[in-house]
């Protein structure tokens, strides 16, 4: 992790829409606008977070999963927890953070 990295409270962080597969917690470091969240990968899976939106209330962000099976390779079903750090227009501050997933192909 990043130094002055300071987590984000519990009770500011949704992760209703979220599978227990995910880590239900964020980070926020440097001057308050990179925010830290956890994705999952391995395998033939990797992991991408990116903004989905952002108000004066509160910013969504979106744990994709993206299944890659390359042509005669046999993926192992292994997952672990990816540290993914997105970038915010303004200081995540006081506003509530939503974390959503989505999986894709690719």
């Amino acid at each position: 992790m990043p130094p002055n990295v300071t987590p984000v409270p519990k009770e500011k962080v949704d992760t209703t829409s979220l599978s227990d597969t995910y880590r239900a917690e964020a980070y926020v470091f440097g001057d308050g606008a990179d925010v830290e969240v956890f994705g999952v990968g391995g395998g033939c899976k990797e992991a991408r977070a990116e903004v989905s939106g952002q108000s004066a209330d509160l910013v969504q962000i979106t744990l994709v999963t993206i299944t890659k099976q390359p042509p005669g390779k046999v993926c192992t079903q292994e997952i672990r927890q990816v540290p993914l750090t997105v970038r915010l227009a303004a200081p995540l501050g006081t506003r509530r953070l939503v974390l959503e997933s989505r999986e894709e192909t690719g």
